[in-house]
């Protein structure tokens, strides 16, 4: 499952985008030394948790494609925006949760599990991060 816009997004996205206020923008680091099998599971556990929080939102949230980072010195570009007054970084990795927290971004850290595959899991997690969407709204 790839995270990329297609026409149809865009589309929707248009005619809904009075409403949208939240920007989920999954992020992960990836260093082209470091490529392989438990990587690609990583990442794809990263999109399909974001996916299953975007379905439960639609109408509320714009997922955007995974931002990759080559190195952990590579700097997270500013994000601000007239039209998402919430902004929320996903990842599945403890330092770069940390360093967006230490930056001030909204970052939510999804937990890894041996059973990643396991549906039950995945909806689990799914809803986690959709609560705490939901509760970022509330602030």
């Amino acid at each position: 499952m790839k995270v990329r816009w297609t026409l149809e997004d865009m589309k929707t996205y248009e005619g809904a985008k009075e409403y949208i206020d939240t920007a989920l923008i999954p992020v992960y680091l990836l260093a082209p030394d470091a490529l392989g099998v438990a990587k690609v599971k990583e990442q794809r556990w990263l999109e399909e948790i974001c996916v299953y929080a975007e379905r439960q939102l639609t109408g509320r949230i714009v997922l955007f494609p995974t931002l990759y980072l080559v190195n952990e010195q590579t700097r997270i570009p500013i994000f601000e925006s007239e039209q998402f007054q919430n902004i929320q970084w996903i990842t599945t990795q403890s330092e770069l949760h940390e360093s967006l927290t230490a930056s001030n971004y909204s970052s939510y850290l999804l937990e890894r599990n041996e059973n990643e595959d396991d549906l039950s899991i995945m909806v689990k997690e799914g809803k986690r991060l959709t609560q705490q969407i939901m509760n970022q709204w509330k602030k």
